[in-house]
């Protein structure tokens, strides 16, 4: 028996299906707690947000810029990685490892003198 697709030529159909698995699964409960609150602040004001929810008026205004930014969409208001993008490397010259190596074989050879 053949099978029947029945949103076959429906118009529009992929992208309805993209969107309602990116906000099956792209959207947090965090995400959605920030919208809620901006819903509040919306309606209410910064000073009732920050009493209710103990978030300051600068952060209300962190997350509605990343909102537009989004386009209006939900997972824009999703948390970001907070590492820094170039972390930092300690850099030893192979100069100063022979320096150190030399020093503490030296002191095994001497005995309890400390390694200064």
């Amino acid at each position: 028996m053949r099978q029947f697709n029945k949103f076959k030529d429906t118009k529009g159909f992929i992208t309805t299906w993209q969107r309602v698995l990116r906000f099956r699964y792209m959207i947090t409960e965090q995400a959605k707690e920030r919208c809620r609150i901006l819903a509040f602040w919306e309606k209410h004001g910064a000073t009732a947000t920050e009493e209710a929810f103990k978030i300051k008026e600068r952060t209300l205004f962190l997350w509605q810029r990343n909102l537009k930014q989004g386009l209006g969409k939900l997972e824009a208001l999703n948390s970001k990685k907070r590492t820094p993008k170039n972390k930092r490397k300690r850099i030893w010259d192979a100069s100063d490892f022979k320096e150190l190596h030399n020093k503490l074989t030296q002191d095994i050879k001497d005995g309890d003198k400390q390694l200064r």
